[in-house]
Formats: structure tokens, C-alpha cells, sequence
């Protein structure tokens, strides 16, 4: 394993951590974040969660991003494609114990093909629409700020009942059209929930 190798790995390790933290961290506080971002609370939870945490998850990310496009510039020696390791494959899971929490933890593993599977059990979508909208999420944790409170919002209005708001956030956090996004919401609320 070469350098830059070996700094992705430590990179990817500390996103995961990073994540989990964040992701209790918003957990802890859910009410104190959603007030403050209601306008209701003059505490500044998003900003002290992002100050906290977010954003140094973002500078890894964006270390990341360029490590991994240095990479993949370079050009591949044939010699050394040889002697590549097969993919890790993660067990699948049973439905029981598919969550949104499995996947958010698959995600920040960087495993794209696990967290697809997820979703389209989840989502009761087929497997390679699932690896699109889990390709899509990844894409957009990784660029956009405090993007993670999204899914905090969507969790909200699915126990909510806003229709309307629940297909908006399927659409900006997984890239489904309103349709899927319909057939999603009433996946979800029939028994699967985030």
C-alpha cells in the first residue's frame, strides 16, 4: 500500500467517526436543532453542531475528494492490477434488521453496493435504482454543507404526514422523480421507517 493508499484509509476511518458523532451529536439535540432551525430557539444548535463537528467532517470529505482525484488520474500500471485484492462484499443483511441506520453506516464505510441494497429493501425499489439513490446521497453528503440535517427533516414529516414536503426531501437527499418519490413515502409509512 503507497502513501496516498494508506492516507485514504486513515481519512475514510476518521469521515466514519466524524459521521458517528455527528450523527449523535444531531440525535442528542434533535429538538434544540429542528427549534433553531424553525426560527424557534436562539440557542445556535445548527451552527454549534457544525462548528463542532460538521465541519471538520466536510474538510475530510474534501481531502478525500482530492486524494481520490489524484488517483484516479494517474495512469493504472497493468503489472500492478494483477495483484489486486477481490472487493470486500458485505453480508446482506435480513430485512429485519435493514435500517436507515444500516445504511447510513454502509455509506460512510464507503460501501456504495451494501447502502444500494439497503435502500432498494427499504425503499422497495429495484437493486440498481437503490445503488443510483445511494450513489446520489453519498454525492451530496460529501458537497453539501450540513446536508445530514436533511434526513433528520425527512424522518420529521414522514411521522408528520406532509406528503408534499416528504417527496421534495426524497427528492433532494436520494434523486427520485415525484413518482418514485410517492411510492417511497408510502413504502415507508407502511412499515419501513427511517
Amino acid at each position: 500500500m503507497n502513501d496516498r493508499e494508506q492516507a485514504i484509509e486513515v481519512l475514510q476511518r476518521a469521515r466514519a467517526t466524524l459521521a458517528r458523532r455527528l450523527a449523535a451529536r444531531l440525535l442528542d439535540d434533535h429538538e434544540g436543532i429542528c427549534e433553531d432551525a424553525a426560527g424557534l430557539s436562539f440557542m445556535d444548535e445548527i451552527n454549534a453542531a457544525y462548528d463542532q463537528i460538521g465541519s471538520k467532517l466536510q474538510r475530510v470529505n474534501q481531502m478525500l475528494a482530492d486524494l481520490s482525484a489524484v488517483r484516479s488520474t494517474s495512469p493504472a500500471r497493468p503489472d500492478r492490477l494483477l495483484g489486486l485484492p477481490a472487493p470486500r462484499r458485505s453480508r446482506p443483511q435480513p430485512l429485519a434488521q435493514i435500517s436507515f441506520q444500516t445504511f447510513a453506516a454502509q455509506i460512510q464505510a464507503g460501501d456504495l453496493e451494501s447502502a444500494g441494497r439497503s435502500l432498494a429493501t427499504l425503499f422497495n425499489l429495484n437493486g440498481q435504482r437503490g445503488w443510483r439513490c445511494a450513489r446520489y446521497f453519498d454525492q451530496k453528503l460529501r458537497t453539501t454543507p450540513d446536508f445530514f440535517l436533511k434526513t433528520l427533516q425527512l424522518h420529521r414529516q414522514l411521522n408528520a404526514g406532509g406528503l408534499a414536503t416528504v417527496v421534495e426531501l426524497l427528492n433532494e437527499c436520494f434523486g427520485l422523480n415525484d413518482l418514485e418519490s410517492v411510492h417511497v413515502a408510502n413504502t415507508l409509512r407502511s412499515g419501513r421507517s427511517l
